[in-house]
């Protein structure tokens, strides 16, 4: 009877696979990083640009009823 594939490793992941997985979750984890925080930043101007709307609807609303 042989031994299918290499027997050598029993099983164990290679060090090359398991260095890419934990590259790739680094990279993963770093683009989530930043793409949430442009998503803060964006979310913020957002509410501004709301307000600032608001004050401009209320500022027309009051120069139309004193005309």
């Amino acid at each position: 009877m042989g031994a299918l594939g290499n027997g050598r490793r029993g099983g164990r992941s290679p060090s090359l696979l398991v260095a890419a997985l934990i590259a790739c979750v680094l990279l993963l984890g770093f683009n989530y990083w930043v793409s949430n925080s442009r998503n803060v930043e964006l979310q913020s101007r957002i509410l501004e640009m709301e307000g600032r709307i608001r004050q401009l609807a209320a500022d027309r609303d009051e120069s139309s009823r004193a005309s």
